[in-house]
């Protein structure tokens, strides 16, 4: 982890990507076969800050050497009970953003017991919350919804703005990732009345595309802000083709809480 970053910037963009795990068998998602295309997306998108979601280590790992460099540091934490398993990284770039802290929280009855699960849930369903210094502290929140339950991703983001309400109230807070919904379900509506809205909206057409084989394709990758955040642009990076079964989405953002550098 940096000591501490190089430059305070007032302006930073972010951006989510759902990378699709290294163990899907169909041919499409053959991680050997994508991996330097997703790379080239990563790069080309040129973030400050990263939300990926079903990274395994190994995936980690090779991104680190062809996607981010030395200069990128992630937290997070696999979200089966040893830590294995699929992860919700933030990647930051270290010349502009610290890691002060971060934590893994599960939704469920015991959020913070690795492996927990809500009822009814094939697989553990995690937030990586992490504290970023950028002049001032920023929370940044990256996560990965139920596909399966309307009831249960309503409840994890009933939980998380718990969490977000209870330990950072009133923070500049940035939360992203595979939501697994669009914005019209009022599963939402807990991060709305802390005040985060989406930079997306329904005009700015899909976010994930099944490589292509989606006949309806849907808008289910997002990223809330909070009243902080001025948002210049926001961009769907349909470019990124087939990396992924998503495409990578950005944001540019501004906020005057954040000082310039002296």
């Amino acid at each position: 982890m940096a000591e501490g970053a190089n430059t305070q910037p007032k302006n930073i963009r972010v951006a989510t990507f759902n990378i699709r795990n290294i163990r899907a068998l169909d041919q499409a998602s053959w991680w050997p076969r994508r991996r330097k295309a997703l790379a080239e997306a990563i790069t080309n998108i040129d973030a400050d800050i990263w939300g990926l979601q079903e990274a395994y280590s190994l995936q980690n790992r090779w991104l680190q050497t062809h996607a981010f460099s030395m200069d990128w540091d992630y937290c997070g934490r696999g979200r089966n009970v040893r830590g294995g398993g699929e992860m919700c990284p933030i990647w930051v770039r270290r010349s502009r953003v610290q890691i002060n802290s971060f934590s893994t929280l599960w939704y469920g009855a015991r959020p913070t017991t690795p492996g927990s699960r809500l009822p009814g849930a094939k697989f553990p369903r995690c937030a990586t919350l992490a504290e970023l210094h950028l002049g001032i502290g920023v929370i940044v929140v990256n996560t990965h919804l139920d596909e399966r339950s309307e009831q249960r991703r309503s409840r994890s983001l009933q939980q998380l703005a718990e969490w977000l309400d209870r330990d950072h109230r009133g923070r500049p807070t940035i939360v992203a990732g595979d939501m697994n919904t669009t914005l019209e379900d009022p599963a939402f509506e807990p991060l709305l009345e802390l005040g985060l809205q989406p930079v997306l909206n329904p005009s700015h057409g899909p976010t994930s595309h099944g490589f292509g084989d989606d006949k309806q394709p849907s808008q289910i990758d997002h990223i809330f802000v909070s009243r902080d955040w001025t948002v210049h642009s926001v961009m769907i990076h349909r470019d990124a083709g087939c990396a992924s079964d998503h495409w990578p989405v950005s944001a540019n953002l501004q906020s005057s809480l954040i000082p310039s550098q002296r």
